[in-house]
């Protein structure tokens, strides 16, 4: 039997072991370079995109407090309001601050921003690696960015208030 063959024969049956582990299990091991926190909780991704998933609702936190991510990878966020309350009541975002931010200060500069929805003041986006947009009841925002370098960053929500309950650290490893 040629080279040829025999690796179109081992192709064909490592697929069909791939899709019958995929139908035990329910997960699809072809798809791993995109680990979800929803799938994985907080284990590290080795793929080329850490898919995080936040959820927030109208009880003002976050159901993650920690995310974890290697140095250099991509990284996207996605932000799900789960609450009912529109955003001029109840926005939510995710910011990402760089180390050694004052985060009371910057919260603060948010609450009086004029930047529409509480949005980050021009000024302060010095201090942000990445941030979502504000978003209300039934709402989800992303964002996609490459990991800072290793360290602990810390994440809030910026609307007025809510950085005391909705807060969380975001590990590179």
């Amino acid at each position: 039997m040629k080279l040829k063959n025999i690796i179109g024969v081992i192709t064909v049956l490592t697929l069909m072991t791939d899709c019958n582990e995929k139908a035990k299990s329910g997960h699809d091991p072809l798809s791993s370079s995109e680990i979800s926190s929803q799938d994985k909780g907080n284990e590290l991704s080795n793929g080329p995109i850490a898919i995080l998933t936040l959820k927030a609702g109208d009880d003002m936190k976050f159901d993650l407090s920690e995310l974890k991510v290697r140095e250099g990878q991509t990284v996207r966020i996605i932000l799900h309001h789960t609450g009912t309350i529109p955003a001029s009541a109840m926005g939510h975002n995710v910011v990402l601050l760089q180390k050694g931010v004052d985060i009371p200060s910057f919260a603060a500069a948010c609450a009086k921003s004029d930047a529409p929805d509480f949005d980050i003041p021009a000024d302060r986006l010095k201090e942000v690696v990445a941030h979502t947009k504000m978003i209300g009841g039934g709402e989800t925002a992303e964002i996609e960015f490459k990991a800072p370098p290793k360290g602990s960053y810390a994440f809030i929500c910026s609307f007025p208030g809510h950085y005391a309950m909705m807060n969380g650290m975001f590990t590179v490893e």
